[in-house]
């Protein structure tokens, strides 16, 4: 995307740029959202996976008034491509080696075997609201995960008046984007694996009260989180045109 970002476009052309926790300039889409604001625009970006995937979890819930909306992103090494699975690899097999230097290139100390902060969440909750267009409240923690494929969400949800699990439920189920699991106590983001649903695993209250829950969500951030996102965005200006 940056290469594109870089080149010389006529300036009647959409250009469509992805977004990996580096912010380019641009109308953020996510297809199935807001997509119907993408005609017209001269750049389009599809946003961090982080922010599709709360944008999709998010705007069936709109109905139930949530007021705040906290996660704790757990992202994948795919988002830094072959060079992020090479070092993570490398890492991991270094310490079952016992071998003391491993490679630091692309994360900044050892990720195998630990966790470390992750890029982009200062900007991840502003963006979801852009999206949805909504004044619910948005924050997100972004961690990098030693894992390589799929997004994890760990998600408070507190809504503006009681609740309860099923209503939660029921919501999420009518959106063609969202697939509740039949065993949520086994879903990571392994299962999301060349999947186009989100993943929606336990959904729990919390001791906080009857307006709080707590969810597990996961999605692949190459297919949903990425490239079918781009491809319905470009579906939606094609025919718009």
């Amino acid at each position: 995307a940056s290469d594109v970002y870089k080149r010389q476009i006529d300036d009647s052309v959409p250009v469509l740029l992805f977004d990996r926790g580096d912010g380019p300039a641009g109308r953020r889409v996510v297809a199935g959202i807001n997509d119907d604001t993408a005609n017209g625009e001269r750049l389009l970006v599809s946003p961090h996976p982080g922010v599709v995937l709360l944008s999709h979890l998010i705007a069936p819930l709109l109905a139930l008034r949530p007021r705040r909306v906290a996660a704790t992103l757990l992202l994948p090494t795919s988002l830094h491509d072959e060079p992020g699975f090479d070092e993570l690899f490398e890492q991991t097999r270094g310490i079952l080696n016992f071998q003391g230097e491993m490679p630091t290139s692309i994360f900044p100390a050892q990720l195998a075997f630990n966790l470390l902060p992750g890029a982009g969440s200062a900007a991840i909750g502003r963006q979801v609201a852009e999206v949805l267009g909504s004044e619910v409240s948005v924050s997100a923690h972004a961690l990098q995960a030693p894992i390589f494929h799929g997004v994890g969400a760990s998600v408070h949800l507190e809504t503006s008046e009681p609740a309860s699990a099923e209503a939660i439920r029921q919501a999420l189920d009518g959106s063609d984007y969202l697939k509740m699991v039949d065993d949520p106590d086994t879903l990571g983001p392994v299962h999301a694996a060349a999947r186009e649903e989100i993943l929606i695993g336990a959904i729990q209250p919390l001791d906080d009260g009857p307006t709080h829950f707590g969810l597990w969500v996961v999605m692949d951030n190459l297919t949903r989180g990425g490239g079918h996102n781009a491809a319905e965005i470009a579906q939606r200006v094609l025919a718009d045109s």
